[in-house]
């Protein structure tokens, strides 16, 4: 029986990941066997420099290269987002394994609720930059200073740190506590301390990751075609080429941990969703969100503003909102329940949601309209939909609701909660000569249709939700989109609304 020498660091995390890589190995080779080994590198030793002020981006990475140059280990598994974006030749990038959660979660104490100045523990200048331009709008009081304190360890120091100091919060990767769960000392540490804690995983679209973050880098020295085979035979293709393309995209403004710059990239059913925010060393502010469609779209042209509906989100109203008696009392009895909230006039006013239950939004705009209204959202499908950014918790599972109106679709996994009926109204407009429609609801779609019977013969698009689903089960020529904005950008190919007739 062969055996394969496995090298990581030393933390929990790190072996954590470092298991997970052998038991792929080990589902497609059953007769290898695995010894680990585990070092020490120099981004461990130093604890006391920032990550920000340290020379290189391969403090974490370059003693376990240095093993492989020397034999002294087959293959080592890095966190991607530790590795340099320049590689030195010796050493290749063979592959990597199933992705985990590539977003960032701040943890802050409940104590620290309403305090207008907060002390956060990060040492990442992207996380810093993006939160001092965001926070105010996802937290449920306005807050005038968000200061930050550079902080060094494992996980789990940085954690009980941050419990035992004065600070209010801390940004961690998502990844590193999706793992850590396999750890039942974490998990026993955490639930000890839960109580006393909010949490909220931040969006990509505001908050883009490292690029590979929540990936894992399996290297191998270029003359040990052993390990070669091996390594190559467990990779996901799709993920090593999405972590190729993020650092990439970085690569191009001198990239580093030292950048103010975050790069993440999705791959959906529909096609491959990629957002880049940030501050370049030159001062300059990038904000961007793609959406790269699978499906061959038609190119519109000669297109009238009379041809559209509708021209801007105001225009759509087919229903009033009627709230359902007695909902209030039914939210505010449940406990460790996720509450899922499509729109935010489906969560009533003055609900007092119990600490144990979890927020989540459809998108980002919902959550600032939750969070301006009282409420601590943690978490939001950032306009993907409901399956392509599920909702979550951390540590332990809850069940899931889903707070809809009388005429919302039940679906898969969920339970559909009823808050508010949806009346229809007597239309003003009239849709039979539109050709190009953007729907933000199913419910909209299919009232629409029933009016006008024609229009389904028109161009129609959507979001990448549920409305989705419904839609293309009418139409199979449906379009998806992000938003709305990227939808009426599209049809107007670029041009100015003002000059088109």
């Amino acid at each position: 029986m062969k055996t394969l020498r496995i090298l990581s660091r030393n933390s929990s995390l790190a072996k954590i990941q470092a298991n997970l890589v052998a038991s792929a190995i080990q589902n497609v080779y059953s007769n290898i066997e695995i010894e680990h080994l585990h070092r020490e590198t120099k981004g461990d030793i130093d604890l006391s420099t920032p990550l920000s002020k340290m020379p290189d981006q391969g403090v974490f990475t370059s003693d376990l290269r240095s093993a492989l140059i020397q034999g002294e280990a087959d293959l080592v598994v890095h966190s991607w987002k530790d590795l340099p974006l320049e590689m030195e030749s010796g050493t290749e990038i063979i592959s990597t394994i199933s992705r985990a959660d590539s977003r960032d979660i701040l943890f802050l104490k409940r104590k620290s609720s309403e305090k207008k100045a907060l002390k956060l523990y990060s040492s990442s200048p992207r996380r810093e930059r993006n939160l001092s331009l965001t926070l105010n709008d996802l937290i449920p009081w306005d807050i005038d200073e968000c200061k930050f304190l550079p902080i060094r360890g494992n996980i789990q120091t940085r954690f009980q740190k941050f419990l035992d100091d004065s600070v209010d919060g801390i940004v961690i990767a998502k990844a590193a506590i999706d793992r850590l769960s396999m750890d039942k000392n974490f998990v026993k540490f955490y639930k000890l301390h839960k109580e006393f804690i909010s949490w909220m995983i931040l969006p990509h679209s505001i908050n883009p990751c490292a690029p590979g973050q929540g990936a894992l880098a399996i290297e191998v020295a270029e003359n040990n075609e052993f390990a070669r085979e091996i390594a190559s035979s467990i990779n996901e293709k799709s993920i090593f080429e999405s972590v190729e393309k993020e650092r990439e995209v970085l690569s191009k403004y001198g990239g580093g941990c030292h950048q103010k710059i975050g790069v993440s990239i999705k791959r959906l059913q529909l096609g491959e969703v990629m957002n880049v925010v940030g501050l370049t060393e030159q001062g300059d502010e990038i904000e961007e969100r793609h959406f790269r469609q699978y499906q061959k779209v038609y190119s519109p042209e000669n297109i009238s503003m009379d041809d559209i509906f509708p021209k801007n989100k105001e225009e759509i109203s087919f229903f009033d909102r009627e709230p359902v008696k007695g909902i209030n009392e039914i939210l505010e009895n449940f406990t460790d329940t996720g509450i899922f909230v499509s729109r935010q006039n489906a969560l009533p006013d003055g609900i007092k949601i119990c600490n144990s239950n979890i927020l989540w939004t459809s998108g980002l705009e919902t959550w600032k309209k939750l969070a301006s209204r009282g409420y601590w959202v943690n978490g939001s499908s950032d306009s993907l939909g409901r399956n392509n950014e599920k909702p979550c918790s951390l540590i332990e599972n809850v069940k899931w609701i889903n707070l809809t109106n009388d005429k919302g679709t039940k679906e898969r996994g969920i339970q559909n909660l009823v808050s508010y009926k949806l009346i229809p109204k007597e239309l003003s407009f009239d849709l039979s000569d539109k050709k190009f429609f953007y729907w933000m609801s199913a419910s909209s779609f299919e009232y629409a249709l029933e009016l006008y019977p024609k229009i389904i013969d028109a161009h129609h698009a959507c979001g990448l939700g549920s409305s989705y689903d419904i839609i293309s089960r009418k139409i199979s020529s449906v379009l998806p989109f992000v938003n709305f904005e990227d939808w009426k950008k599209f049809i107007l190919n670029g041009k100015d609304e003002q000059k088109i007739s």
